[in-house]
């Protein structure tokens, strides 16, 4: 797993929601003031969309993604084997660990 510094990981507490965009995801949005740390951190790296490349951690599970941009702030996707091991579903209040990778996702 990669490792990341501790000044790079955010813990954000949020309501997963379905975003009905051209392909649907499970989502949950940053609040606000992580939102503005982590586009303001020398450690994010964006591609030409503004995805920034993450490892997200959801209780016992933990996998690379990246964030993706929206109204002024970022979404977390929640792939569906994730949220299948996790038990997540649309409503529920999950608690996300954000770290930074700072390399252009794939």
């Amino acid at each position: 797993m990669a490792r990341v510094r501790s000044e790079t990981q955010f813990d954000v507490v949020g309501e997963v929601w379905r975003w009905t965009g051209p392909v649907p995801w499970h989502v949950v949005t940053l609040p606000e003031p992580t939102a503005r740390r982590i586009a303001a951190s020398p450690a994010t790296g964006s591609d030409a969309w503004g995805r920034v490349p993450v490892l997200l951690s959801l209780g016992a599970t933990a996998w690379r993604t990246a964030l993706v941009p929206h109204d002024g702030g970022y979404l977390a996707p929640l792939r569906p084997d994730i949220r299948r091991r996790e038990r997540i579903a649309l409503g529920d209040i999950v608690v996300l660990r954000v770290a930074l990778l700072g390399d252009a996702p794939t």
